[in-house]
């Protein structure tokens, strides 16, 4: 994936100027793929059900096969594809694109993990995580430098990715967002991040590892 970054040539000053948007771009991912059936028919059956399914979906969805089985993507099939068949009309070669996120997101990284107030979480990788964290009961949770208060108590969950606060009701989420104060949304960056508590029953944390 390619960085998201500007260069600004600046008057009397040698090289460019390096502008950091911060982000990655998305990036398409191509899996060659084949059909062979006996019949033409089930040659068209099977190629078709194959376009349905793939574009029926929408948005982000999980992207996982089994040469990385340790890892997987949010992907989105946008673009179609048409086939030229061979042999009979009962064959054909095409390539599926996908266009994905930048990140291949760990698998390690779905664990949800039971922290002890104090201890490090170690980010192996070497890209900023944006966790998901369960807190129950009220009082104040510290990630790194990052100060969260948690007024309210029950279990709430910290969503650091969709940058959103909520609870849990009829197996719906309900925002929360008044009921925890923060400055900011944490990350975990590469290496140890130490995460403590006051006040809070327990804090379990999902860190969603990722790397390109």
């Amino acid at each position: 994936p390619r960085r998201d970054v500007e260069l600004v040539s600046v008057p009397g000053k040698d090289g460019q100027l390096i502008i950091d948007h911060n982000r990655f771009e998305n990036i398409q991912v191509t899996y060659p793929a084949f059909n062979k059936e006996s019949a033409m028919s089930s040659f068209s059956t099977n190629l078709s059900n194959l376009r349905n399914t793939l574009s029926a979906y929408k948005g982000y969805q999980r992207l996982s096969d089994t040469f990385h089985t340790d890892e997987f993507r949010l992907a989105t099939f946008v673009d179609g594809f048409e086939v030229d068949p061979i042999k009979y009309n009962t064959a054909a070669r095409f390539n599926l694109v996908f266009n994905c996120k930048p990140q291949r997101f760990l698998t390690s990284g779905e664990t949800k993990v039971t922290l002890t107030s104090g201890n490090a979480i170690n980010n192996p990788t070497l890209f900023p995580a944006k966790p998901l964290f369960e807190v129950v009961g009220s009082g104040t949770l510290t990630v790194g430098t990052t100060v969260i208060t948690i007024s309210e108590s029950g279990t709430k969950y910290i969503d650091c990715d969709t940058m959103e606060c909520y609870a849990i009701s009829g197996g719906a989420p309900v925002n929360k967002n008044d009921k925890i104060a923060l400055a900011e949304f944490p990350t975990l960056p590469a290496g140890n991040t130490t995460i403590s508590w006051t006040g809070l029953t327990s804090v379990k944390c999902t860190p969603r590892w990722w790397k390109l």
